[in-house]
């Protein structure tokens, strides 16, 4: 095992939780998820019990949703199974999503997420 900071300094038996840098479903770096995990060694490190990829997820980024626009087709699928079709779904929200295009429904927007509105039904 290389002389990683766990080591050189974690001598106790407690069994740690990881957090992988470059792991997470949104930003997945495979370079970056071999290099932790077999060049570092982590992969077979036995004091570690579990790897976190996604520290503190959440689908609210007011500065970037470039990257949430890659949900929109598990949630039309989901919308379009929950209440039977895209027109349903929409029609029980009781408004249109903007930039909502033909046979598919954006994600929402983080202000659904975080405020009061008509979403709420």
């Amino acid at each position: 095992m290389n002389n990683t900071f766990m080591g050189a300094h974690c001598t106790s038996p407690t069994k740690l939780g990881c957090y992988l840098l470059g792991c997470h479903p949104f930003y997945f770096n495979e370079a970056m998820a071999h290099y932790w995990l077999v060049k570092v060694g982590l992969k077979d490190d036995p004091r570690i019990w579990a790897f976190d990829i996604a520290w503190e997820p959440h689908l609210v980024d007011h500065t970037n949703h470039h990257w949430r626009k890659k949900l929109d087709p598990q949630w039309t699928a989901w919308a379009a199974d929950r209440y039977g079709s895209i027109e349903e779904a929409v029609a029980d929200w009781g408004y249109p999503p903007k930039d909502m295009v033909k046979d598919s429904l954006p994600s929402p927007d983080p202000v659904h997420l975080q405020s009061p509105g008509p979403w709420d039904g």
